[in-house]
């Protein structure tokens, strides 16, 4: 198998010439951060791959600094496949992300072939005890699946989100 796509989060705008220099055959997209040095989201995309970016932070200030962001549509086997890439700065309000968020989608609206995805700097083990973590939970909970896929919360000692059958 070969690398078609690699998804970056929390690549700092110091970075960016880097992730462009070492990977010539793969076309860079950026969305670093504005206010600050860290966080920012870049994607790597086999330049043999058609790729349409839908919108980002660059041209879209839909989060304004709680977050950056890239929406873009690959083209792989004749599918079209919908890629949400994220970075949410961890010191700022997950209720007021999770409005925008829902916002946003109701806007960019995800496909059954969309991936979302990035560092979100959400303690989803918390959803019981959270109510911004349970809304934001709910909230990729209503996205659309593939097949019969649930969205799982693994145990305490990660924060990962597996989307499984």
């Amino acid at each position: 198998n070969q690398l078609d796509v690699l998804l970056l989060s929390e690549v700092w705008s110091t970075n960016l010439s880097y992730f462009d220099n070492l990977f010539p055959d793969f076309t860079l997209i950026t969305a670093p951060p504005v206010s600050q040095r860290s966080g920012g989201v870049a994607a790597l995309i086999k330049t043999s791959l058609n790729h349409q970016i839908i919108t980002s932070s660059i041209d879209n200030d839909a989060f304004g600094s709680l977050a950056e962001f890239i929406v873009f549509d690959i083209y792989i086997s004749d599918r079209k496949y919908r890629i949400y890439l994220f970075y949410r700065h961890p010191s700022n309000s997950i209720a007021e992300f999770n409005t925008l968020l829902t916002h946003f989608l109701s806007i960019h609206k995800p496909t059954k072939r969309s991936v979302y995805t990035g560092d979100i700097n959400i303690d989803l083990c918390k959803y019981e005890t959270n109510n911004s973590v349970r809304e934001y939970v709910d909230t990729l909970r209503s996205l659309p699946r593939v097949g019969s896929g649930k969205l799982r919360i693994d145990p305490p000692k990660t924060t990962r989100v597996v989307r499984g059958d």
